[in-house]
């Protein structure tokens, strides 16, 4: 019987705390239901606080990541029409997706800018041996007498056209 009584008193105990609860005010009862869905509510808040917190986060390591990107994009003054591969699409779209840039030709500029900056060695190499080319065609046109002609005017026109 003495197991029996802890459970009444229990019941009894909760049954004083539901009168109490009858007993308080509608506005105290209000306040319990908002700090409840508060509390539900919360947990959404927070995601929502990191996640933005993040973007956030990611925007500036990318800024800094781009920071010399600005001065990239200033005197193309030359179309070129070029057809790239899935991988680098995606690649050309993310960059405008994360808002580095504002479209793909900027985006395709930039990446353009990077590979040949990178291959800087290569390109100086590229140079020297273009321009030897150029001096030995120029050589061997003046061996057999073929110098460069001018167009003639007719030509010049056709070719602006």
């Amino acid at each position: 019987m003495d197991t029996e009584r802890p459970e009444e008193e229990s019941s009894t105990q909760a049954g004083a705390e539901n009168k109490e609860g009858e007993g308080a005010s509608e506005e105290q009862q209000q306040s319990g239901k908002a700090s409840a869905e508060g509390e539900k509510d919360g947990g959404f808040r927070n995601f929502v606080d990191g996640t933005a917190r993040i973007a956030v986060g990611v925007g500036s390591t990318l800024g800094e990541a781009f920071k010399g990107i600005a001065g990239c994009c200033s005197g193309r003054n030359h179309v070129v029409m070029v057809r790239v591969d899935d991988d680098s699409l995606k690649r050309i779209d993310q960059l405008v997706d994360a808002g580095i840039f504002r479209s793909r030709s900027e985006s395709s500029a930039w990446l353009i800018g990077r590979g040949i900056g990178a291959e800087a060695r290569v390109f100086s190499l590229l140079e020297s041996k273009v321009e030897e080319i150029n001096r030995l065609r120029d050589e061997l046109r003046s061996m057999l007498g073929l110098e460069e002609q001018e167009p003639e005017p007719e030509q010049e026109q056709e070719q602006e056209a």
